[in-house]
């Protein structure tokens, strides 16, 4: 009894996420709004808004609770991908209606995008060798900038947060000294009050008489075309700011996303990408570059705030995941040429090898992060280049690094820190 209930578990469960696909609004996509989608045309306003209604109508949660059901059973020993895309069929649940409202859910660049994009790759991983029948190059891609976006956004707070944190000491150290200074009788000298310069006041007043005169009112009435144009200019201005407060209130969404949910991510790309995964872009050419970049911008993200200004050398685990997707998308014959895959490799990474002038010559958390991420790239190459058995794969690696070390020599900086950093980390390649 046992055994035929653990045996039943993940039946129970499969029958559970397919109850919860059906719940998704799938039959509020227009099927023609489908197929222009699919065919990867999105220049359709009306398109763009319906599908908006649409994944704005999804139960919240609804989501998130179809990801967990679906990761309780996707790579478990009874799980049977044939069985999974049976299922779809006997449900009813229409393929490219779900991969269209998972696509639009992505592109929101919410909290709950993350989610749908963990469940697009998890729903490829479940169709095993038929994945590529799911697979779209569009939700791929989307998938891939919302992890630039949180890249970029989430760097950007924690630099804010090392800056701040940098100036608040500095303050807190004046206001010690002031007060050492205080106390041993330095501040009981009166200090002389400095002069206020004139304000503009006297200005003003002299414009608003000259108007109330009428001798300066000449732009005072306007006729119906100016007022239009003045019209037309304060919409404008409206719409900017509702533009901008709506990037802000997307910039705040995802820098809540914590890096732990951009790692599941990660690893689902890696298991679906690696030896064991169904999904192969040796014909997704453009595909594979753009994740190389993306991965490459990943690998530099830094670790949090706390951890930065505690003085700990400790990678993130984003930057680790990155690693492990870069790993698979250069040198894996499956998906692409070794020598295309190592000149890309290497492109991407040179940021984080050739150290920029303001950070090489600074000193701080940022500055000591950005020689981590230096050294780990190095020896990220050198594992790369040493350890691959593939022939082929060894020498692209090699041509690819000595392109490299050929760019670090003609496009560095003359000044003394980057020349510096430079010359270490040519000495870290060649003695690699």
């Amino acid at each position: 009894p046992v055994a035929e209930h653990c045996l039943c578990v993940p039946g129970r469960r499969m029958q559970r996420c397919f109850s919860l696909l059906t719940e998704l609004p799938l039959n509020g996509l227009a099927p023609e709004v489908v197929e222009r989608v699919w065919r990867g045309d999105l220049g359709n306003s009306d398109d763009q808004i319906s599908l908006r209604a649409v994944a704005v109508s999804v139960r919240e949660g609804l989501v998130f609770d179809v990801l967990e059901t679906l990761n309780s059973i996707v790579g478990k020993r009874e799980f049977d991908c044939n069985a999974f895309t049976d299922g779809l069929k006997e449900h009813n649940i229409p393929v490219r209606h779900l991969i269209v409202l998972v696509l639009s859910l992505v592109e929101s660049h919410s909290e709950e995008s993350f989610s749908a994009g963990h469940l697009y790759l998890l729903l490829l991983r479940a169709c095993g060798q038929s994945a590529f029948n799911l697979f779209h190059p569009l939700a791929f891609r989307s998938l891939l900038n919302l992890l630039r976006f949180w890249t970029i956004e989430t760097t950007k707070a924690i630099d804010n947060e090392c800056i701040s944190n940098k100036r608040t000491a500095k303050l807190q150290r004046g206001a010690k000294r002031e007060q050492a200074a205080s106390s041993s009788g330095a501040g009981s000298r009166r200090r002389r009050k400095p002069s206020r310069k004139p304000t503009q006041a006297s200005n003003i007043d002299d414009d608003d008489d000259d108007d109330e005169d009428g001798n300066n009112n000449d732009g005072a009435e306007m006729d119906d075309d100016q007022q239009a144009a003045a019209a037309a200019a304060a919409g404008a201005e409206l719409g900017d700011d509702e533009s901008s407060s709506g990037d802000a209130s997307r910039h705040q969404q995802l820098v809540r996303v914590g890096p732990e949910r951009v790692v599941s991510v990660l690893s689902e790309l890696d298991a679906l990408l690696g030896s064991g995964g169904g999904l192969v872009l040796a014909s997704q050419a453009d595909t594979r570059l753009f994740a190389i970049e993306v991965a490459a911008e990943l690998s530099r993200c830094p670790p949090p705030a706390a951890v930065l200004l505690s003085g700990s050398q400790q990678h993130s685990a984003v930057s680790s995941a990155a690693y492990n997707l870069l790993r698979v998308l250069s040198v894996d014959a499956r998906h692409g040429g070794a020598v295309d895959g190592a000149q890309h490799l290497v492109r991407h990474l040179l940021p984080s090898v050739l150290l920029p002038p303001s950070i090489s010559a600074a000193s701080g958390p940022l500055a000591r992060h950005a020689a981590a991420s230096r050294d780990r790239c190095v020896a990220f190459l050198q594992q790369v280049a040493s350890s691959e058995r593939d022939g082929a794969v060894r020498a692209a690696m090699a041509g690819a690094i000595g392109s490299m070390l050929q760019h670090i020599c003609m496009h560095v900086p003359d000044k003394a820190d980057p020349r510096a950093h430079a010359a270490y980390t040519v000495e870290l390649l060649l003695l690699g």
